[in-house]
């Protein structure tokens, strides 16, 4: 099922009973989703008539025991589980008691399952979509998200500029849930109507992943001074070395495929499809990249592994060996 006809099904009078399967990665729409059927079941005698999972194999016995028994001074029951991780990779008998329940719902139940990751070849998965309704969260477009952000504070009684809503969005990145967050902040930090560009370089700091991408962006085109301030930037925030590092090998292995996908004649948005990533990232990325050959970037991954390895074996200091690494790249 699409967003929009699940926004359009919750619209409807009748309660949300049944089988829902929200995944993705857009953590924020997924919660909102699940908030609006929790809203609308409007279950009363909660501990009775809602229980929640996170994060865990569901027990099985103490579930069985929730969906056997009926609604106790309300209408409904609501079972919320969240990353069960079970629609990835499930035991059998996780299997065999989750199709057989998915398959005979009381009508008086909802059960909604928030997942990071599916498996759409597994059993479970394809009987969730059989008997219920799944849902792909997948992180928005910027015109979504800069739709969003211009309604967002409009509810709140400010307003700003699409280009300052974009750039807010770049400094966030693509995520709802990160630009709901600065958002809120900005409107709180905002005396006046409006939330200007330089409200939200006082109070929105850039994504982490962002400022590895300049990092990237300024090493490969040669400039190791202001890839060095980037770094120097990262020690001072504190921000710890081995998820900047897995960043950064990340942003030369999407160079790499991205390179490597061109090579082959592949448009932009077969690019985009093949590699899982938004049209305008396969842009920056296919434009970072020109200057390199596949090879060139297949050795620059190489030589990041060595580090890493040479870092793990406890030779060398972390920030230390990256400047290095930076300089290195930048004399390609």
């Amino acid at each position: 099922m699409q967003l929009k006809e699940l926004k359009a099904k919750l619209k409807e009078s009748a309660p949300p009973h049944g089988l829902y399967l929200f995944f993705g990665e857009e953590e924020y729409l997924k919660r909102r989703y699940q908030a609006m059927i929790r809203d609308k079941l409007a279950v009363t005698a909660e501990e009775f008539n809602l229980l929640s999972i996170k994060n865990e194999k569901p027990d099985l016995a103490a579930v069985h025991s929730f969906l056997e028994s009926p609604p106790f001074a309300s209408e409904s029951k609501l079972l919320m589980i969240k990353n069960s991780g079970i629609f990835k990779a499930a035991a059998e008998d996780q299997k065999t008691f989750w199709t057989q329940a998915f398959s005979s719902l009381p009508d008086y139940l909802c059960i909604v399952f928030c997942e990071e990751q599916v498996d759409k070849r597994s059993v479970l998965y394809k009987a969730a979509d059989k008997h219920g309704t799944a849902v792909q969260f997948d992180l928005q477009d910027t015109d979504a998200i800069c739709s969003f952000v211009l309604l967002e504070a409009k509810k709140m009684g400010k307003t700003l500029q699409r280009e300052t809503a974009l750039y807010l969005i770049e400094r966030c990145g693509d995520s709802l849930e990160a630009v709901t967050s600065e958002l809120d902040k900005l409107i709180s930090y905002c005396d006046g109507p409006e939330i200007t560009r330089s409200a939200v370089d006082a109070v929105v700091s850039r994504a982490l992943s962002n400022r590895v991408f300049e990092l990237t962006d300024a090493a490969m085109n040669q400039k190791p001074a202001a890839a060095l301030l980037i770094i120097q930037e990262l020690i001072e925030l504190k921000e710890p070395y081995q998820r900047v590092s897995y960043l950064l090998f990340q942003s030369f292995e999407k160079l790499y495929k991205a390179r490597v996908l061109s090579d082959h004649n592949m448009q932009l948005p077969a690019i985009a499809a093949q590699t899982g990533l938004k049209p305008f990232i396969v842009k920056k990325y296919l434009s970072l990249g020109r200057r390199y050959s596949a090879e060139t970037l297949r050795k620059i991954m190489k030589s990041f592994a060595e580090t890493d390895l040479q870092l793990r074996s406890g030779i060398g200091d972390d920030w230390t060996a990256l400047e290095e690494f930076i300089l290195k790249i930048s004399a390609y």
